[in-house]
């Protein structure tokens, strides 16, 4: 039998959980209209000054020309996307707020990349994007698995950003300049093996960030996270490396790498694809499909 204490109790939880539950509700319909007005103020710029779109630059720290807006646009509409099914699907999820601010923390994280022109600038909002996807893949704190998962998938971020500042950091010293946009232009002015040795690092930093193989463990592990979180993450923080091999192209071109992104996501498209067919869990089969488009993009790269 069900004592009256317990029913009491239920009954004072819910009454309890009642106040919560409103103020995540307005916090989600607040995110999803700013997240909706974004994407259509990136589209509407686009559609506006097409097609030639302006550059605007503040102290050569930021830019922003077409490209930027057209990734805004991009990361905005998917953001918001995930941010209006969320906003049912999570519904009695007692972190749901702090998911919403950290999918609205990642967001603004892959905004702030795209449009920096300095390296450290560049380097600081890499990490931080790594950084909140691990925040979101633990985001049920109290579950040991999620903690365990967020803790191992922060090891491999924070190397990838290790192998994007090494590059980085080779770069801007050989040429004294830490814009990019500038590095950039003077890459013919740099020995060669300088160019390869940058050009590697950076390489494995965005395939770090797309589980290519032999780094795809920590995308198998991340399968703890909302349904949300993972939709997110395969929509959206596994595509960073293609913003961000697309940003060195020309160092790709300059250091003759592209025959290693070719080989690397060939193998990787092909090898995720047959291992997809033998898993019997829906998220693990969802993430070899991810792993094997992400190696068909960075093959595409190549």
């Amino acid at each position: 039998m069900i004592s009256n204490n317990n029913l009491l109790t239920d009954a004072s939880i819910i009454s309890e959980a009642n106040g919560p539950a409103t103020g995540t509700q307005h916090l989600s319909r607040v995110l999803n209209v700013v997240l909706w007005l974004s994407c259509l103020v990136n589209i509407g710029v686009l559609i506006f000054f097409f097609p030639d779109t302006p550059e605007w630059n503040l102290h050569n720290v930021l830019k922003i020309n077409g490209f930027t807006i057209l990734i805004w646009a991009t990361v905005t509409f998917f953001s918001a996307l995930i941010s209006s099914y969320s906003q049912n699907y999570l519904t009695g999820f007692r972190y749901a707020s702090k998911f919403k601010l950290l999918c609205l923390g990642f967001t603004l994280s892959v905004m702030l990349f795209v449009m920096s022109n300095h390296v450290a600038l560049i380097i600081t909002s890499w990490l931080f994007m790594g950084f909140l996807m691990s925040r979101l893949i633990g985001v049920d704190q109290q579950w040991a698995e999620a903690r365990a998962a967020a803790k191992f998938t922060l090891t491999y971020f924070v190397s990838g950003t290790v192998f994007l500042a090494a590059g980085l950091c080779l770069l801007a010293f050989q040429l004294e300049n830490y814009y990019l946009s500038d590095i950039i232009l003077q890459l013919n002015e740099l020995p060669y093996y300088v160019v390869l040795i940058a050009a590697i690092c950076i390489i494995i930093a965005a395939i770090i960030q797309s589980a290519i193989y032999p780094f795809h463990r920590w995308l198998l592990s991340a399968m703890t996270s909302p349904t949300p979180a993972s939709a997110l993450m395969h929509a959206g923080f596994v595509n960073g490396s293609g913003i961000l091999l697309a940003l060195f192209a020309s160092l790709i071109f300059v250091s003759e790498t592209h025959n290693v992104l070719l080989i690397i996501g060939g193998l990787t498209a092909i090898v995720a694809q047959f291992t997809k067919l033998i898993q019997v869990n829906v998220k693990q089969k969802l993430a070899c499909s991810t792993i094997a488009q992400m190696g068909f993009m960075i093959m595409q790269c190549g």
